[in-house]
């Protein structure tokens, strides 16, 4: 692994990775959680299933799923390369 300086991060750097965080994060996320919530709508209504508990079930797997959706993007972030940089996590000095 090459040693390189460190870049600042400028206005430019960050929202390039805003950007993959903002628009993979939520417009993919959101067509996720839609289509699980249809899924399970689907499943709960064929089955005869009380509506009673519908919105609580879908609201708690569409966290889940949010949850999860959020740290596979967060890994893309620090997999990607960007025009002229990347991410990279070094370690802290030791504090003596």
């Amino acid at each position: 692994m090459s040693e390189g300086k460190e870049l600042e991060p400028t206005l430019k750097r960050t929202l390039s990775v805003w950007w993959l965080l903002a628009w993979r994060g939520t417009l993919l996320g959101a067509l996720m959680g839609a289509s699980v919530g249809f899924l399970i709508g689907l499943v709960w209504f064929a089955f005869s299933w009380s509506p009673e508990y519908l919105q609580a079930v879908t609201a708690t797997l569409g966290s889940v799923v949010g949850l999860v959706w959020g740290f596979i993007v967060l890994r893309m972030a620090f997999r990607k390369h960007y025009k002229g940089f990347r991410i990279a996590l070094v370690p802290a000095p030791a504090h003596a």
